[in-house]
């Protein structure tokens, strides 16, 4: 049997062997098994003439490990991260130009993704390309540790690009990274990072390792701080031209003692540029940020005093309609119309939830002209589709009321099952996940009061974990 090479092994099924690709590990990685499907997942396989189709047969958990397996190739492919291994020659490496050949050729169909995932990324040994699925891999890229994430993606990929336009910015960061030695964003954070590829220009490749073309390290600062990308067509054309001339001249000492003047003169211009760019920006938050506060603060009294003049909401309503007005209301947010429904503390958890998140959608508004709230039933209507960056899910779908029959029901008490899928954003250091979804069950006693039911408690019966969205 072949040696496994990192995240690569020969897996045997069924007395037939197949090349596995590992996609998670850890502790449990039986239950991110349904986060995958091979249905309709199949992997491309770049080619001299054309594009081929590696299919995906399934996932299987080895020594504590997840694996995505298909058909085996003559040998085990290299990972694309190895481009990296070797220290920065007198060359651009021929895998790499061969590389961008593959994915020109990709470029003129309508399969280009989005992003490019360098761990999805492979080279086999006849100079085909295997790159896995986009699908597979946000979901792969889910599971990953933040440093991994940046490391691995986040350095490579645009945060405002997509398709050919960050494929030319993706071909740009590695170029740099394969003739420098190092990444031309250095950002320690996902914001940090992105902040750079925004409005920090890298230091020019010739001023990193000098000596290097200097056609070339243009070439690559325009690519890298421009906002208008270069076609892959274009691109192969530009990286056979590069390929040719020698790619780094030998510098006297007086010509280095130069260069290290100019990096240091640019870094330091850079540094104050950004620091003015940023000034007013966190000031104006900050005033921004105070001035809603007392906005905010001016408006919930103003709420409190008018709630208090006017009749409940669920004044005349039947009681199913109060549970139903009650769950429906985390939705649009409207914790008025949920105090409207509760007595006591019932529920309490729920209102103060979307409390603070309508306030928190309210700022937002105010600052960026939109809330970035997508509520539940509204996704579930279109399908689930994978969610923008940006974009908080919140809310409940898939609701379901039933009146409990029992003994405990009155004339003045009622008991009701409520069952619905709910969805609520979680800290971004659980497991690099952004949102948790649950299956819940709760049991709803509603009791009459005067001229209005009222729900006076809420009790969970079950909040079964629900599989993650996929994030575009």
């Amino acid at each position: 049997m072949e040696a496994p090479q990192k995240n690569l092994r020969i897996i045997e099924i069924g007395g037939n062997s197949y090349l596995g690709i590992q996609v998670a590990s850890g502790k449990g990685v039986q239950s991110f098994i349904r986060l995958f499907s091979p249905q309709d997942q199949k992997g491309l396989i770049l080619t001299e003439r054309g594009i081929e189709e590696w299919e995906i047969l399934g996932f299987s958990d080895v020594d504590g490990n997840l694996y995505l397996y298909g058909p085996p190739f003559e040998s085990l492919p290299e990972p694309f991260t190895t481009l990296f291994d070797a220290p920065p020659g007198s060359s651009i490496p021929p895998r790499w130009v061969l590389f961008i050949r593959r994915l020109a050729l990709l470029g003129e169909t309508s399969r280009l993704p989005e992003k490019l995932y360098p761990e999805g990324m492979f080279f086999l040994k006849d100079g085909r390309i295997l790159i896995l699925p986009e699908k597979i891999m946000q979901k792969v890229l889910a599971l990953e540790p933040l440093a991994q994430r940046i490391a691995h993606f986040d350095s490579f990929n645009h945060p405002d690009l997509t398709g050919e336009q960050n494929c030319s910015f993706f071909l740009a960061t590695v170029t740099y990274r394969l003739i420098t030695g190092f990444p031309p964003f250095t950002g320690n954070t996902e914001e940090e990072l992105h902040t750079e590829m925004r409005y920090l220009p890298p230091l020019p490749a010739s001023l990193k390792r000098p000596g290097l073309n200097e056609e070339l390290s243009d070439f690559l600062q325009l690519l890298l701080t421009s906002k208008e990308k270069l076609s892959l067509s274009e691109w192969e054309k530009k990286i056979e031209y590069f390929s040719k001339p020698p790619l780094v001249y030998s510098l006297t000492k007086e010509e280095l003692e130069k260069k290290a003047l100019e990096a240091e003169r640019f870094l330091s211009e850079r540094t104050r540029s950004y620091r003015r760019r940023t000034f007013w920006m966190k000031h104006r938050t900050q005033v921004i940020l105070a001035i809603l506060l007392t906005l905010v603060g001016a408006y919930f009294a103003y709420d409190v005093l008018s709630s208090a003049l006017r009749p409940p909401r669920t004044l005349g309503m039947p009681p199913e309609q109060v549970v139903n007005l009650f769950y429906s209301s985390v939705n649009s947010l409207d914790h008025q119309a949920m105090e409207d429904c509760v007595k006591g503390k019932a529920g309490k958890a729920y209102i103060d939830e979307v409390t603070q998140l309508y306030v928190v959608s309210r700022m937002r508004m105010s600052v960026e002209f939109k809330s970035g709230m997508l509520d539940a039933e509204s996704w579930y209507r279109k399908g689930r589709p994978p969610l923008q960056e940006g974009v908080t899910l919140y809310g409940i779908a898939e609701l379901k009321i039933q009146r409990e029959a029992g003994e405990e029901n009155t004339p003045d008490v009622l008991r009701f099952l409520v069952q619905f899928h709910r969805w609520i954003p979680v800290p971004p250091s659980e497991g690099g996940l952004r949102f948790r979804g649950f299956q819940m069950r709760e049991r709803v006693i509603v009791q009459r009061e005067g001229e209005r039911w009222v729900i006076a408690e809420i009790q969970r019966l079950q909040a079964e974990p629900l599989p993650p969205p996929s994030i575009e």
